[in-house]
């Protein structure tokens, strides 16, 4: 499958929005953006849970190779600090654009890039 980045934004987005003590699944997910299916959604979130970018429970499927998530937690101190970076649309944008320069799409890189271009802002203020 295909890593999609906003998929993985927007995830991040919903989990950052639970309340104190709520968690999220993948049907709630798909309510909530119904352009992405649900295979799409898991596999996303798992590669969050990877990047260590989300806390989330995962359960073995009979028959499928992918493990399902089953709750998603909230997100992780790196998930929180890589959102911050990414969450002004214009950042994202522009990390975009930078990663696709380079040909990576890899949430690190586009999370690497959004924090450059959020430092390279700040520092412009200071001249």
């Amino acid at each position: 499958m295909k890593f999609v980045p906003d998929c993985a934004r927007d995830i991040m987005l919903a989990v950052e929005a639970l309340e104190s003590n709520k968690t999220l699944t993948i049907p709630r997910l798909a309510e909530m953006y119904p352009g992405y299916s649900e295979d799409v959604l898991n596999y996303h979130c798992l590669k969050l849970l990877e990047a260590d970018f989300i806390d989330a429970s995962q359960v073995p499927v009979r028959g499928q190779v992918l493990p399902q998530i089953s709750k998603i937690l909230a997100l992780t101190y790196d998930g929180h600090q890589a959102l911050e970076d990414m969450r002004p649309q214009p950042v994202w944008e522009q990390a975009k654009v930078v990663v696709a320069q380079v040909g990576s799409f890899s949430l690190h890189a586009l999370a690497e890039a959004a924090a450059a271009i959020v430092s390279s802002k700040i520092t412009g203020l200071f001249q």
